[in-house]
């Protein structure tokens, strides 16, 4: 992430979004910039606050199919989980100036945007997205951004599991059967984000949580790592940022926020403890 921290040491976060950024500009304007391959600038801060609320939504993500699990529904707090990780991709993409953009216009078809940065400048290059299903291109490029974090099959496994949970009809169906509710209390009873889970002096229990992790938990565990991957670029880009102070706003409005949302004490807990850790680390610099 120091390449990134660097990039962004003297960039503040905009209060704009990317999307409402493009919307201002018509539709066939922004057309002629890609066709004339127009060089454009200006959209770091644009990206960066992107990147925060990807973020913001992700950790609501976590806390809701968390939430879902504790009224056994087991198949809705699935699928919920998976956008929790596609938001925190997507927020570690726009760190790494790649978007990938749907703008709207009234009476108009929505276009398509892919938004790539040029290496080693604050310029990008605009291409018209035209086909293709959105989500395995971005996890594609996620991987290719991030292989130490995601193989390149992963995120094609993680949007098949969520197209069961969601169109399937014999996943969902089954949700109200006893195994279901079980399944979802279970996710619901226990905090797969401690890092201590599992780790139990006696074999037969720490034989019987790792394969609970193994089956079950390894998707909220999972979702809590790229969480905890974000927190941490965005601590790495506030240590030389000369807008610290704005980073360390955020952090604290996240950790006070969370507690108005219903979800397990343990899961709001483990998250506000990794936005402390950071918050700490930051004053002390």
């Amino acid at each position: 992430m120091e390449d990134v921290a660097s990039y962004y040491a003297n960039v503040e976060p905009s209060y704009y979004l990317l999307k409402e950024t493009l919307r201002r500009t018509p539709r066939e304007e922004i057309l002629q910039i890609i066709r004339q391959k127009v060089i454009v600038s200006d959209l770091d801060s644009v990206l960066l606050r992107d990147a925060t609320e990807f973020l913001r939504l992700s950790i609501l993500n976590l806390l809701a199919s968390k939430f879902l699990m504790s009224g056994s529904f087991l198949a809705w707090g699935e699928v919920t989980n998976y956008y929790g990780a596609f938001y925190s991709i997507n927020c570690l993409l726009r760190l790494k100036g790649f978007a990938l953009v749907h703008i709207d216009y009234v009476d108009e078809k929505v276009l398509r945007v892919q938004i790539e940065r040029i290496k080693d400048k604050h310029e990008y290059k605009l291409h018209q997205w035209k086909k293709g299903n959105p989500h395995q291109f971005l996890w594609k490029k996620f991987s290719h951004f991030y292989p130490e974090l995601c193989s390149p099959g992963l995120g094609e496994i993680l949007i098949q599991q969520r197209i069961r949970w969601n169109y399937d009809l014999f996943f969902p169906s089954q949700s109200m059967s006893d195994y279901a509710k079980e399944e979802a209390k279970i996710r619901w009873e226990n905090n797969f984000l401690d890092p201590n889970f599992g780790n139990y002096a006696n074999p037969d229990a720490a034989e019987y949580y790792a394969d609970l992790m193994a089956q079950i938990g390894y998707h909220e565990a999972g979702l809590g790592d790229y969480i905890q991957q974000c927190i941490h670029a965005f601590t790495t880009i506030a240590g030389k940022s000369k807008y610290k102070t704005w980073y360390l706003s955020y952090f604290e409005e996240l950790a006070r926020g969370i507690e108005d949302f219903g979800s397990h004490p343990d899961t709001i807990r483990e998250i506000q403890n990794w936005l402390r850790s950071s918050i700490v680390n930051l004053q002390t610099r």
